[in-house]
């Protein structure tokens, strides 16, 4: 190591000795003051402009960002005190006193345990929940224009009917087949769905795998969003996302998983029937 530093330490006084007899003293002066004073501006440069202050920097009309830049900076200074929404959806007071109350308890739930930890703003969760708001009003509107009567009178009791059909159908097949046989009532289900579809479609790796179930569902909730969501939050990635994973994992996936619930199914319809018995008696 010794030897090492001696052989540096030599030719770096070679070097300096041949550069001081090339160019001479005074060059080698200038030449390293030029070097100094280089990086001391580049430093002063670079300290003035990050120390501008940003409403004067946003300000000038020269900028080239898109106008959705603007947009969100004047978001993000709006007071605490205009922190307000409309908590009207439907018109109705009952049914937005329940909307309102299942959309505190998203935000609650899968908001705010993890956005606590990365900021105290409340600016974020109050535009998810307008982005949600949004979506409702806009669906309820939808829904008051819609003809309810042909949906209600003709598709879904044909597409109740088929359902039963093919269940009773595939249960018969199921005692039908041998006793060693590994057919399930599902397999069954769906092998007749396909015939009964001509080989057009096939509902079962959507309603069987709870990963492309949630694929599907994701990809159904971008296209709600598109036709219902104002064109300026869909157009925000982030938000987009957000609102459509809460929509997916929160709302939808534990709906799907509630009405699946034969005890659920059954407390349900005994509700009714109580409810119409107290009605009529």
């Amino acid at each position: 190591m010794a030897l090492l530093s001696t052989q540096a330490t030599s030719w770096i006084a070679l070097v300096l000795a041949l550069f001081l007899s090339t160019f001479g003293l005074s060059f080698c002066v200038v030449f390293i003051i030029s070097v100094v004073c280089f990086f001391v501006g580049i430093t002063t440069t670079m300290y003035i402009r990050q120390s501008k202050d940003l409403e004067e920097f946003l300000g000038q009309e020269t900028l080239d960002y898109p106008l959705s830049m603007y947009e969100v900076v004047e978001k993000l200074r709006v007071s605490k005190k205009s922190l307000k929404v409309d908590r009207r959806l439907t018109g109705s007071q009952v049914i937005d006193e329940q909307l309102q109350e299942i959309l505190d308890f998203v935000i609650r739930d899968y908001v705010h345990p993890w956005y606590d930890h990365v900021s105290e703003n409340e600016e974020i969760p109050l535009e998810i929940r307008v982005a949600i708001q949004n979506v409702i009003v806009a669906f309820s509107n939808r829904v008051k224009e819609a003809d309810w009567i042909p949906f209600l009178t003709t598709q879904i009791v044909d597409d109740a009917a088929s359902h039963l059909r093919l269940y009773r159908q595939a249960k018969a097949r199921l005692k039908a087949a041998p006793p060693n046989s590994k057919l399930t009532l599902e397999d069954a289900f769906f092998d007749l769905e396909i015939a009964m579809e001509n080989g057009r479609v096939c509902r079962d790796h959507l309603c069987m795998n709870p990963t492309l179930q949630r694929c599907y569902l994701q990809q159904l909730t971008d296209i709600v969003l598109f036709y219902l969501s104002p064109e300026l939050e869909f157009h925000c990635l982030g938000l987009r996302y957000l609102t459509r994973e809460l929509i997916v994992n929160s709302v939808l996936m534990p709906l799907l998983a509630k009405l699946s619930d034969p005890d659920y199914i059954n407390q349900f319809i005994i509700w009714l029937v109580r409810d119409s018995f107290n009605v009529y008696f």
